[in-house]
């Protein structure tokens, strides 16, 4: 039987290769921050959590000895180390994969001092939109197969925790107006490049939501330190719930509205059925216009809080409706199933 060594060090990206890995067999290194999304979602974590010495790669891969290697994708600060991996398996002779799980990055994730100067042998992308993308900033067209996103594949098929159970813990009714604001560390990752960050736009929000019969839940990213969140939400004095221990599936049960940026939560939040406000002032991202039927971009607070008086964006849709945006998304099932081909396949090149 092949070895299959499945690799993540971002939290998107392990949430990405969940499925995949549960549905193994596969061993599977959990790097940084990803390795406690594989833990929490019930798989074992072996090897290292860190990789910042080069040498610990190539002792990982020489007492492994996998037949193929299944990466995710990170930061562009972590360009150089997610190569390594795809480099000394190159020098092995293992396939490698590198599954791509956002549709923002395509060019920063893997390129250093030149366009797409680092390559793993195949790039698994979520649809032909990020496909065509991929070639129009330079990749080339044969280091691509298009499999989906597997972490969407169980809210496409309707998969959610108890609605109730993260109601009560929240003190909510089960009529009561929920909105979860979805924050990701922009300021971090982007510094001013955008114009704006997740402080300005919870501040947008905040103004938004002051008065209206509803409750906020602030859900900030994993990678994301709370404190400058709890300042900005001090300041402004409207009350507010930080959620800081369910996972992002938990979280999404108990929302009735859900508002962010341009995180994968937002994706995910549509396909469970909620009404979804993308949040970008001064400069919108490409991607969520790419997604016209399952979320809403606005740039001001006068916009935020007249979306919010629709009374249709108060509850989440019933399962007809979501079955039949979810269809309109242009979304696949299966992806998990089709990375495990695209594996298969590789295994059997000469």
């Amino acid at each position: 039987m092949r070895r299959t060594l499945i690799i993540a060090r971002d939290p998107g990206a392990a949430s990405a290769l969940l499925p995949v890995a549960r549905a193994g067999p596969a061993d599977v290194i959990g790097l940084a921050s990803a390795r406690l999304v594989f833990e929490r979602g019930g798989i074992a974590c072996i090897g290292p959590d860190d990789d910042s010495n080069p040498d610990v790669v190539n002792r990982c891969l020489d007492q492994m000895r996998p037949d193929l290697m299944l990466t995710g994708t990170a930061r562009e600060e972590e360009v150089l180390r997610d190569s390594q991996w795809w480099s000394a398996g190159r020098t092995r002779k293992i396939p490698t994969v590198a599954l791509l799980d956002h549709w923002l990055g395509y060019r920063e994730r893997f390129s250093a001092l030149a366009p797409f100067d680092h390559l793993p042998d195949i790039v698994a992308v979520m649809d032909e939109y990020a496909k065509e993308r991929m070639i129009e900033f330079g990749c080339p067209a044969d280091r691509l197969m298009v499999t989906g996103q597997p972490a969407l594949d169980a809210l496409l098929d309707g998969e959610l925790p108890s609605r109730e159970e993260v109601r009560r813990r929240w003190g909510m009714g089960q009529e009561d107006w929920v909105i979860v604001f979805a924050s990701e560390p922009v300021a971090h990752d982007m510094g001013d490049r955008l114009g704006y960050n997740e402080q300005t736009v919870l501040r947008m929000v905040l103004e938004a939501v002051r008065g209206l019969p509803a409750t906020l839940i602030v859900k900030p990213h994993p990678r994301e330190a709370p404190d400058l969140l709890r300042e900005v939400v001090w300041q402004s004095g409207v009350p507010v719930q930080f959620e800081l221990h369910l996972t992002s599936r938990e979280t999404l049960a108990g929302a009735d509205t859900v508002m962010g940026m341009t995180s994968i939560f937002l994706v995910e939040a549509a396909l469970a059925g909620r009404p979804v406000l993308s949040v970008q002032p001064e400069r919108s991202s490409d991607w969520t216009g790419h997604f016209p039927f399952l979320l809403t971009t606005v740039g001001g607070t006068a916009q935020i809080r007249q979306w919010l008086s629709i009374s249709a964006n108060r509850h989440p849709l019933n399962s007809e409706a979501r079955a039949a945006r979810n269809a309109a998304s242009g979304l696949a099932h299966g992806a998990t199933g089709r990375v495990w081909d695209l594996l298969g396949r590789l295994s059997r090149r000469d």
